[in-house]
């Protein structure tokens, strides 16, 4: 309260934007006045201190390799030597093959029912080219028996008019 007192008795009157703008000689002279004279240490102390928070950045960031970063060409060497030189398939994918006659595997290490292509499941049974992993066979049964009844018969239907067409032809 006193400080406030005291400032209004001793300061003087102030003389108003347009006023101290004219005795500066504009805006950006008025500006540029306060900012290198006035209020210098401050931009001093916050320059430094930016400073030194980009270079703490920077240092906290880095890290040392303990062995040099492996080029492409050291990664295909060592998938050809593991006797594996097929492109790995990509990340977030658990698929051990990147065809898709082949299932893909949930994180459990199950068969994913929704990436079983019906229409080569029902071949593949119908046919006996079964894989030898009973997981993969069954998964392929299982999605042929899941198969809708009403795609069964369009599509034994549709054998049937075929066959019927075929033999129509054969006799005329």
């Amino acid at each position: 309260m006193i400080l406030a007192i005291g400032n209004a008795l001793f300061v003087p009157e102030p003389a108003g934007l347009a006023a101290a703008t004219e005795q500066a000689g504009g805006n950006v002279q008025a500006l540029a006045r306060l900012v290198f004279t006035r209020y210098v240490f401050a931009f001093e102390v916050t320059s430094a201190l930016l400073i030194t928070a980009a270079l703490g950045a920077m240092v906290l960031a880095h890290r040392e390799r303990l062995e040099p970063k492996a080029t492409q060409k050291d990664m295909a060497r060592a998938r050809f030597a593991e006797g594996d030189p097929s492109p790995l398939p990509a990340p977030g994918t658990y698929a051990r093959n990147n065809a898709i006659d082949m299932p893909a595997l949930l994180p459990d290490g199950s068969v994913s029912e929704l990436s079983v292509n019906r229409h080569i499941a029902r071949y593949d049974v119908e046919r006996g080219h079964l894989p030898d992993d009973p997981k993969l066979a069954e998964a392929l049964k299982h999605a042929v028996e899941e198969e809708p009844v009403t795609e069964r018969s369009h599509r034994h239907e549709q054998a049937s008019s075929q066959e019927t067409d075929s033999q129509a032809e054969v006799t005329k």
